[in-house]
């Protein structure tokens, strides 16, 4: 059977694009998510992600994500990070989580956050990180995920950045192939930070040389 990628155009969401980006947001880290923001308890961390989404001052906001539109609907997510951005994005980020839960339970949150960043540090100096990665089922292998790391490509470029860094779950062997065979190079692998949550490989990318015009 043909396949064929489908017209699309890549751009920042919108809060009301929630019903379909936060599911594909989930899945880009189905453990993660659970048992960061929902200590084990799935529904608890989509709804976490869902009311985070639909605000403008958190770190999982949709102005924060971008989405690959086909259609008018929300067929894959990817979320870009710098050093930088990713350290303005920590407080309010921190914020979100004490105005969602409460003291108590932001408290065990914020623990179970320090934890997962040995496995998932903030992206380094120089280096533009792609997380967030999903593509719907019904659209893969149709070359979208080579589409996902041209644009980051490009944008990295603009930045100047040498790099592109991203993380892939050691469960997740096809995507990893799938990243090798797009020019990432494996540089390390980090440790699980829960018996729930898989460790992590480290891949890194340098960002294509453009030709002066």
């Amino acid at each position: 059977m043909t396949t064929t990628t489908p017209d699309f155009d890549i751009r920042r969401l919108d809060a009301t694009e929630y019903e379909s980006a936060v599911p594909l947001l989930f899945s880009s880290g189905p453990e993660a998510f659970t048992w960061l923001y929902g200590n084990g308890d799935k529904l608890r961390a989509m709804s976490f992600l869902a009311n985070s989404f639909t605000r403008d001052d958190t770190a999982l906001s949709h102005n924060n994500i971008w989405g690959v539109i086909s259609e008018g609907s929300v067929i894959a997510t990817f979320i870009l990070a710098s050093k930088a951005s990713a350290e303005a994005l920590a407080g309010p980020g921190i914020t979100q989580v004490f105005r969602y839960y409460g003291f108590s339970a932001a408290l065990a949150c914020s623990w179970r956050g320090i934890r997962l960043e040995r496995s998932l540090p903030a992206p380094k100096p120089d280096c533009l990180h792609l997380s967030g990665i999903a593509v719907d089922a019904q659209f893969r292998g149709r070359g979208l995920l080579r589409e996902i790391v041209n644009f980051a490509d490009q944008k990295a470029y603009e930045m100047a950045c040498s790099n592109l860094s991203l993380d892939v779950a050691k469960s997740n062997a096809l995507a990893m192939a799938m990243y090798l065979h797009l020019g990432f190079v494996h540089q390390y692998s980090r440790p699980a930070p829960h018996k729930s949550v898989p460790g992590f490989h480290y891949l890194t990318r340098m960002v294509l040389d453009r030709d002066e015009e």
